[in-house]
């Protein structure tokens, strides 16, 4: 189903996924309904190797699936919304001009530190945005796992200081 650049599918609850952009503006606002059905889920590929820039995602959106925006070369702003509650692995993989990744006021799942996405129980670095082109990081104490690919295409970073507290990378 198309809903102006948007193709979607009705999930089993009754709310939508976003499949696809077929659209070309590089500043996005996704909608937070779609036909009075509220969007929940950004589904995998759904922007994959699309021009976008900045995006902001809107309050009711829970879960981005894996690979959801991978491969946006021109991506470099997300504004995540206080109601994810998942992010899936590598949803931002190859983004390589990603320089900024927000958590909306009232987020419990995620949350920005120094310019790095951790989930909201401190236990866990999610991503290192690559377009910070940080030299060195330091992982906080407390951290336990680092993301599979959490540092994918940092290519100026030469070196990551790790907690006695991690576990697994």
């Amino acid at each position: 189903m198309v809903f102006e650049d948007y193709s979607y599918e009705i999930l089993p609850d009754g709310s939508i996924g976003i499949t696809g952009y077929m659209g070309c503006e590089e500043d996005l606002l996704l909608p937070s309904q779609i036909g009075g059905l509220p969007v929940k889920e950004i589904r995998q590929h759904a922007f994959t190797m699309t021009d976008v820039v900045d995006v902001r995602l809107p309050e009711g959106i829970e879960v981005i699936a894996p690979e959801a925006f991978a491969m946006c070369e021109s991506l470099r702003h997300v504004l995540l919304p206080a109601s994810l509650q998942s992010l899936g692995a590598g949803a931002f993989k190859s983004c390589e001009a990603l320089r900024e990744i927000e958590c909306a006021q009232g987020s419990s799942r995620y949350f920005v530190q120094d310019g790095l996405l951790y989930d909201g129980k401190a236990s866990a670095l999610v991503l290192c945005p690559p377009g910070l082109d940080l030299e060195s990081v330091s992982v906080p104490q407390g951290i336990r796992t680092i993301a599979s690919a959490a540092f994918y295409l940092n290519r100026k970073l030469r070196y990551v200081k790790l907690p006695l507290s991690l576990e697994r990378i």
